[in-house]
Order: C-alpha cells, then structure tokens, then sequence
C-alpha cells in the first residue's frame, strides 16, 4: 500500500521539483526584494522535502529492512562455507609453510657442507702444493750436490740460486646433489598467492622520516576527525600549524 502511494505521488511530485529548480535558477539573489523571496523560495523547498520524506522514507526504510534480512539470511547461509574456506586455507598455507621450512633447512645444510668440502679441498690443495715444493727443492739440492761432486762449485751456485717454479694442483670442483623436499601437487582451480599488507610498528618514526623528506607526505594523512573537532571547539582561536579554521556558513529551515 506504501509502496502504491509513493509510486502514485512520485510523477506529481518530480513535476514540483522541476518547477521549484527551474524557478530557484531563474532567480538572482541582487536586490532586498529578491533576498526575501530566496527566503520564501527556502521554505518551499523544505516543504517538498518534507513531502518527499514523508512518501518516500517508508518505502526506503521497508526496502532497507528488506535488504538487511537478506543480508542476514545470506550471511547464515554462507557462514559455515567461509569458515571451512578460512580453514582449509590456513591450513594448505601451514603446509606450505612447513614445506618452505624443510627447503630452507635443507639447503642450509647442503651450504654447510659444500663449504666444508671446499675447505678440504682447499686443504688438500695446499699439502699438495707443499710437496711438490719440498720435492722440487729435494731435487734441486741433490742437482746442486752433483755439480759440486764433479768440481763445478759456479754450476752448483747457479743450480741453488734459480727458483723453483712448481705447477699447483688445480682444485677438483665439489659438486652436492640439489636439496630434495616434498613438491605440492596441484589442484586445478585451487592456487595459493602472497598477500602482502604493511603494519606501521613506529608512527613517529615514519612521521620524522617524511618530514625528513626521506618518504613520500602521501604516506600519512591528517586526522580530520580530531582536528575537525579542535575547529568546532576553538573556532578562530585555533592554532595548528599547517592547519586554519575555516567557517561553512549553512542556511537552515523550518517548516511548521
């Protein structure tokens, strides 16, 4: 029955409207005159709205009742769905979690024993290298012994003096299989994504740093609830800096 009303009403009503705007445009607010018939002109326009509500505000609180018991109802129905889906989310992404542990600590171990086969290897070089050495300087000295023995000390000093120049072992690579971990298998139609979120842990840290100019002004905002609450309080006596009380004058009605 409301809803038959406002629908009989709405075309009469639509017409006032236009009428109302095309007469408010057409109006120039320049004389005492014409300031008195704004005046008039404003409680018109209340009047309409008064109206309008009156139609208009039981359809759209019906409606709005309507609206929250589907919403109501929708949630009931979806309740148990979505907690499941949280949960069996929670619980791949634990998985996943896990399996990305075990491949961490895998190839920290894989690491820790490919440096220390690379230290032995290193190692095994270099006793390797300190023998050839010290069997090159054995032969060098018995060379130097020969010469001596047949009466060519200047051979012998020569044979003593020269450098031994010894060719080092080249290192054998250490090559580790790759770390093996459990693969997740895929699911067609089911896939898993990163979704990341920044968490301020230090506000003043991050105020100092944009006021440092070292990040961006767009990454924090004023707080418009509090100082628009300093501006109603104080009004001209407020003092902010970076921040002026501004006045918005408003007309109002009343409609009998």
């Amino acid at each position: 029955m409301t809803t038959d009303l406002a629908t009989a009403d709405a075309p009469q009503l639509e017409q006032q409207g236009s009428t109302l705007a095309r007469t408010i445009d057409a109006l120039q607010v320049t004389t005492p005159e014409t300031y008195v018939e704004a005046g008039h002109l404003l409680l018109t326009v209340a009047a309409y709205i008064k109206r309008v509500g009156e139609i208009m505000d039981p359809v759209v609180t019906a409606a709005h009742h309507a609206h929250q018991v589907a919403l109501q109802q929708r949630a009931k129905l979806l309740g148990p769905a979505e907690t499941a889906k949280r949960t069996l989310g929670q619980r791949r992404t634990a998985y996943e979690q896990e399996i990305e542990r075990q491949r961490r600590e895998a190839e920290a171990v894989r690491q820790r024993e490919q440096e220390r086969l690379e230290a032995a290897e290193r190692t095994r070089v270099a006793a390797e290298q300190r023998r050839l050495q010290a069997e090159a300087e054995e032969r060098q000295l018995a060379e130097a012994a020969a010469a001596e023995a047949v009466g060519d000390a200047e051979l012998a000093e020569r044979i003593v003096s020269e450098r031994q120049v010894v060719e080092l072992p080249a290192p054998r690579p250490v090559l580790l299989p790759p770390v093996s971990v459990p693969t997740l298998p895929r699911v067609a139609g089911v896939s898993s994504r990163e979704s990341w979120r920044a968490e301020v842990t230090d506000l003043m840290v991050l105020v100092k740093a944009v006021a440092a100019g070292i990040q961006p002004i767009t990454l924090v905002e004023a707080n418009m609830v509090a100082l628009n609450g300093l501006a109603r309080s104080l009004k001209q006596a407020m003092r902010v800096p970076g921040v002026r009380a501004k006045n918005d004058p408003s007309t109002s009605t009343r409609v009998g």
